[in-house]
């Protein structure tokens, strides 16, 4: 007689489990997984399409006019966005994982959110002119 290891569960009653090898994050429930890699991707691919467009304005005005002003700010916000979309991608798993009650995974992002902050204070301190 031979259990097998991918059914067994321990887990308490009312809560499934998933397969030996396979345990999803976020209460181990596939859908808020799934939720959470979607909110993730779109704010990725936000935070890049808002600053290609930034980038690429800023840029086709420094080329054609003579407004510094305008070209300047446009890349300044293109390189702030681009820069700062890993950031809001911790913030949003943040938010998940504390809406979800896994709490193992909102420490750890909380302590990647405040090694980003670290790291960005650190670069203004330490790289004044």
């Amino acid at each position: 007689m031979s259990e097998d290891r991918t059914t067994k569960s321990r887990a308490p009653l009312g809560k499934s489990r998933a397969p030996l090898g396979e345990s999803p994050a976020l209460g181990e429930s596939p859908a808020a997984l799934a939720r959470l890699e979607h909110v993730i991707g779109t704010v990725l691919r936000g935070g890049v399409l808002i600053s290609t467009v930034c980038l690429s304005v800023g840029l086709l005005l420094s080329l054609t006019t003579t407004s510094d002003a305008a070209s300047g700010f446009l890349l300044n916000a293109g390189i702030i966005v681009l820069l700062s979309t890993p950031v809001a991608r911790v913030i949003v798993s943040t938010v998940q994982y504390v809406i979800e009650r896994d709490w193992a995974f909102a420490t750890l992002t909380v302590i990647v959110l405040f090694e980003l902050m670290a790291s960005a204070v650190a670069a203004l301190v330490f790289n004044r002119r």
